[in-house]
């Protein structure tokens, strides 16, 4: 019996640090991308606008935003909601504003493009990583993985979808567009899935969910 509860803390254990690694690698990602001048993924434009439109703080239209988010999977589908739905965040915010507080000089453009996709990347690999640990998912992965759980649609075509239709909103409620929110509708759905999949099959990982 002792021994059956110390594997399953062990299972525990790699799942919780499966979350910590990706929300880091988010978080620095999303670091990286702001960085390149370029922009990082539509839902910052979605703050901005929100925060434009209401008149309140960059910082209070992220948490309100998440808040809204966080209806559909209370109501369809609380095994999204977790201890990562509090923990991806805080690692998140806190890497982010780490590489943000890296001062970096001047870069050519090429330079930037570089930066805007390997910081994409990042986020992307990110998400698929803690998103893999089932130990609950931001509320925007929430409401994805919640969607392709009910309507059986690809992980990579509503992150895809979902990333345009922020970005719309963003947009029309003021938020500035740019290149980064862009690239990311076309990259970060696809190498999220990608990743997510290829995690996901990996005999290792079937194991942590074993009884």
């Amino acid at each position: 019996m002792l021994n059956t509860k110390s594997i399953c803390s062990k299972k525990m254990f790699i799942r919780l640090m499966m979350v910590v690694v990706g929300s880091s690698l988010m978080g620095i990602g999303v670091g990286v991308a702001v960085q390149s001048t370029l922009g990082a993924d539509p839902l910052a434009v979605l703050w901005e606008g929100f925060s434009d439109t209401f008149s309140i703080t960059l910082g209070t239209a992220n948490m309100v935003i998440a808040l809204l988010m966080l209806i559909p999977p209370l109501f369809f589908d609380r095994s999204q909601i977790g201890i990562g739905t509090i923990l991806s965040p805080l690692l998140v915010g806190y890497f982010t504003d780490l590489v943000l507080s890296v001062t970096i000089a001047d870069l050519p453009f090429a330079a930037e493009i570089i930066l805007m996709l390997v910081g994409l990347l990042g986020l992307a690999v990110g998400v698929a990583i803690y998103a893999s640990a089932d130990l609950g998912r931001s509320t925007y992965d929430a409401c994805i993985f919640l969607i392709h759980k009910k309507a059986n649609i690809a992980i990579g075509k509503l992150r895809s979808a979902g990333d345009f239709l922020l970005l719309i909103f963003g947009v029309l409620m003021g938020g500035t567009i740019s290149l980064g929110p862009i690239v990311a509708i076309f990259t970060i759905g696809p190498v999220m899935q990608m990743t997510f999949q290829k995690i996901t099959s990996m005999n290792q990982v079937k194991l942590l969910f074993e009884e």
